[in-house]
């Protein structure tokens, strides 16, 4: 019965499921684009408050303002689709 669990839980995809306060923290902790990805694919699919668009929107700019940081086209491609 224990592999049948890992073996489900090796086959879903997490970030789906994660809260948006998670996926945000992610996202701003570094160069984590699964997290931005996620958070892009639910700005498309209409599942995110203006409140949400508002902060995520003001993170990837502050990301993308860091200068040490990387730059990511999916930061770019939320702040666009947000607009």
């Amino acid at each position: 019965m224990c592999f049948v669990g890992i073996w489900i839980a090796r086959r879903i995809d997490w970030q789906h499921v994660k809260p948006v306060w998670l996926l945000q923290r992610e996202a701003a902790s570094g160069p984590t684009s699964p997290a931005v990805i996620e958070l892009l694919r639910r700005l498309e699919s209409g599942s995110l408050s203006r409140q949400q668009i508002e902060s995520i929107s003001n993170d990837a700019l502050n990301a993308q303002a860091d200068p040490v940081k990387p730059w990511l086209d999916e930061w770019g491609a939320f702040v666009e689709e947000a607009h």
